[in-house]
């Protein structure tokens, strides 16, 4: 797939990927953030906490790196629209019909 994008329309990829691994990386760590405010005020214990930061690194963060750092780099920019971490418009018109079939994929396969 990555002949039917130019240069400059892989570079803006790459640029959206990295906008929204982050964004969606943020949200994962609001919620366990939120894991530690519970442990802050003593509603569970380290040993708890400890195990969720564990959870944390072996589950979505490491499924959000395999997908923002695989060698697809419109299937994480379609994944960023069809979660709404993007709006099509920062595409532009030519690039956003070229993602068009895979950001459905991706609305499709979404819980």
């Amino acid at each position: 797939m990555k002949g039917s994008f130019t240069n400059s329309e892989l570079r803006l990829l790459r640029q959206l990927r990295g906008q929204v691994w982050e964004a969606e990386l943020s949200v994962h760590l609001g919620e366990l953030l939120e894991q530690f405010r519970t442990w802050e005020g003593r509603g569970v214990s380290a040993f708890e906490l400890s195990d969720k930061i564990h959870e944390f690194h072996d589950g979505v963060a490491r499924t959000l790196y395999s997908i923002y750092t695989g060698p697809d780099v419109q299937l994480g920019v379609a994944r960023g629209l069809a979660r709404g971490f993007l709006d099509k418009d920062c595409l532009g018109e030519v690039l956003a019909a070229k993602l068009e079939s895979l950001v459905e994929l991706c609305r499709h396969g979404m819980d």
